[in-house]
Parts: C-alpha cells; sequence; structure tokens
C-alpha cells in the first residue's frame, strides 16, 4: 500500500470541505445533532458526488479508489460532522463484505443501489447478554420452503433505524460449545416490517448517529438472504472487519483536528492550556504545632491548621510574571521560587536545579531548592 499523498486524494479533501461549506454549514449540523437524525437525503447528495461507492469497482457504478482515499473521506466527515462520519462506515463497511464473500446475484443487486444512495445496510452482531463475547449470541434463524424465520435481539446496531435491511449475525446450525464459530450466518433481514422493532439509543456524544437496538419476533427473509457461505458468518466477518478498524483510526484523527478544538488550543490571554491551573504549581503544607502540655479533651474543638497561634505562617504568594512564557521550549512557572524553568513537553517529569540556588544537591527533600518540570 501506497502512504504517500497524492493529487486525487488532496482534491477528494478540498471537495468534501467545500461540500460542508456549501451544504452543511455548522449551524445546520448542530440542528441535527439536536435532532438526533441524519436526514436521508445526506446520502443521496453523497451518492451524486460519488462518495457512497468510494471502494466499490467501477462495474458496479463505483469509484474503484484505494483504502487511503476512504480514509481521508473518513478524516475529514469527522472534523465537521462526527456523527455522519460514524454512519458512513457502515456504507463502506457493506461495501467491503460484498465484495468479499456476496455471491454476483447480491453484487449485482446490492451494490449499484448502493452507490446511488438507494439502499443502507446496518449491521446486527452485539447483543446485551453477550457483551465483547460476541460467539455467545442467542438469535436465531430457521429455514422453510418460503425463506428465513429470525428471532432475537440486537444491540449497538448502526444504522438500523434509516436502514433498508439488516445483516442479522445469527446461528442457523446447531450449536456445539467446543467450536461456537461454526454454524453462524449473515442473514440480509428487511428492516421495513412488523416483525421488527427498532429503538435508537441516547448518546452522549456524536448524538446524530443512528445507533440502535434491534428487536426480531420472528422477522421473515427471503430464501436467498444468506450473505456468502452457510454456517461461515463469523469468518466471514473477520475477514471483512479489518476495513472498518482501519476508517475508525482516521475517524479519530478527525475529532480533535475540529474547529472547535482549535478555538480553544491557546488561551486569549496568549498563556497555553493549562499553564495556569492549580496543579502547575507544587503545595506547599505546614501543620500547625500544639504548644506543649496541651490536650484534645477540652470543651472547645481543636483549630484547623493555619489558625494556631503557633502556627507556621505560609509563605507568601509569589505574582505571576507581568508576560506569558515564550512558546517553545514549553515553560511552567515554579511556585517554589518562581522562576521559570523550560523543558521539551515530552519528556518524563524530573528534577532540575533552580537558578536561584546554583549548585545545590539534588535532593526531593529540599523542594525549595529545586524545580520540578513537568
Amino acid at each position: 500500500m501506497d502512504f504517500e499523498a497524492q493529487h486525487e486524494h488532496e482534491l477528494l479533501r478540498e471537495s468534501v470541505r467545500d461540500f460542508f461549506d456549501r451544504e452543511l454549514p455548522e449551524a445546520k449540523i448542530r440542528e441535527y445533532d439536536r435532532a438526533r437524525r441524519i436526514p436521508r437525503s445526506i446520502w443521496k447528495q453523497f451518492a451524486q458526488q460519488g462518495w457512497m461507492g468510494i471502494s466499490v469497482p467501477e462495474e458496479y457504478g463505483g469509484a474503484g479508489s484505494d483504502i487511503m482515499a476512504g480514509s481521508i473521506f473518513c478524516e475529514e466527515l469527522a472534523r465537521r460532522f462526527p456523527s455522519l462520519a460514524t454512519d458512513w462506515l457502515l456504507t463502506s463497511m457493506t461495501a467491503r463484505l460484498f465484495l468479499e464473500v456476496a455471491s454476483d446475484e447480491h453484487k449485482r443487486e446490492y451494490l449499484p443501489k448502493l452507490v446511488q444512495g438507494d439502499f443502507l445496510m446496518g449491521f446486527g452482531m452485539s447483543e446485551p447478554g453477550g457483551g465483547t463475547d460476541v460467539l455467545a449470541l442467542k438469535t436465531r434463524a430457521q429455514s422453510d420452503a418460503d425463506g428465513w424465520t429470525v428471532r432475537g435481539q440486537k444491540l449497538y446496531t448502526s444504522l438500523a433505524d434509516d436502514a433498508d435491511a439488516i445483516l442479522v449475525l445469527c446461528r442457523t446450525e446447531t450449536p456445539d460449545e467446543s467450536k461456537r464459530a461454526r454454524g453462524l450466518s449473515l442473514v440480509l433481514t428487511p428492516r421495513n416490517q412488523p416483525a421488527v422493532t427498532v429503538r435508537r439509543l441516547e448518546l452522549m456524544g456524536m448524538r446524530a448517529a443512528c445507533t440502535c437496538e434491534v428487536f426480531f419476533d420472528d422477522a421473515r427473509a427471503p430464501l436467498d438472504a444468506v450473505v456468502g457461505e452457510r454456517g461461515r458468518g463469523w469468518y466471514h466477518l473477520l475477514a471483512t472487519l479489518d476495513e472498518e478498524r482501519i476508517l475508525c483510526r482516521p475517524c479519530m484523527w478527525g475529532l480533535p483536528a475540529r474547529r472547535s478544538t482549535r478555538r480553544c488550543s491557546t488561551h486569549a490571554t496568549g498563556w497555553p492550556l493549562g499553564a495556569r491551573s492549580a496543579d502547575s504549581r507544587p503545595c506547599s503544607i505546614r501543620l500547625p504545632t500544639l504548644p506543649p502540655n496541651s490536650s484534645r479533651s477540652g470543651s472547645s474543638p481543636p483549630k484547623p491548621p493555619g489558625c494556631s497561634p503557633t502556627a507556621s505562617p505560609a509563605p507568601p504568594r509569589r505574582p505571576w510574571p507581568s508576560s506569558p512564557p515564550p512558546r517553545q521550549p514549553f515553560a511552567q512557572p515554579i511556585a517554589a521560587c518562581g522562576c521559570w524553568a523550560a523543558t521539551d513537553w515530552w519528556k518524563k517529569p524530573r528534577w532540575n536545579a533552580c537558578s536561584e540556588t546554583p549548585g545545590s544537591a539534588l535532593s526531593a527533600r529540599s523542594p525549595s531548592r529545586w524545580c520540578a518540570i513537568s
């Protein structure tokens, strides 16, 4: 794989930014976030731009680009609208799964619809009682002369409420406890039927992302709804979910690069964030000394530290310098002596000699002679 930036990748990056400036400004994104829903029309707009089939081959109407193009596109989505980037991952996963394991009939039927924005698919893998153990699923599917009957429950099913079909990982064969990965199939179950109930989950972040809980009460699926080989569904997922892991990384790159984060990168006064926080100064604590022959058994409660007449006075707090420190190298104010000590920010905490007491011995017991730098 070539990781070098190409001219086509930069054109894709600029086109995504222009699209958001023109079609999805920040005010509209906030509106969708408050409504906790992404309109279906956005997927049609993506299809017009050719973004619904970035990794789909040209023979099915896609762009036929590599994973680097998908990564750049996902990063730019996360910069402006992280919820949209989360849901778009499902379209890329759908294309990868159908290209790798689906039959030729399924490819010709679903991939052109995906590219045109007319087909969305959700992935139903996790279950409430399984946790991270996906193989402990309890969803079952039985076949008859007319098709499949799916019964069970799925949790954290992305894009289920807006999807046209849900790819359900369910057990279609008699379970074998010694080989639980066998006997699982991927059944493409239509979404719009009374036997399928979808409940959107309330998310703390990326609230517009379509993450759902799905109930299958004897839901029906066609006889040819199994994607890939029957009984090999788990192995099909292992062979195709690597693209999701790859695209999740640029999504995390785009999140801290959002415009709101860049606004908060520096304090309005020019100070680096955290330089004036409470933990940037070492704390000096001096306990009071009680007078001789004193007793705590008297009627009056003991006075708090600092209120005793014989308590050692706290050292005066040194004022902050009138001008902020230079940006490079990173500097922090030290309360013990009031001087500025600079070091590279990525290095581990260490003790540096203070400029006011040169030549003093390195000792953690004499913080007044040394400056703690982190």
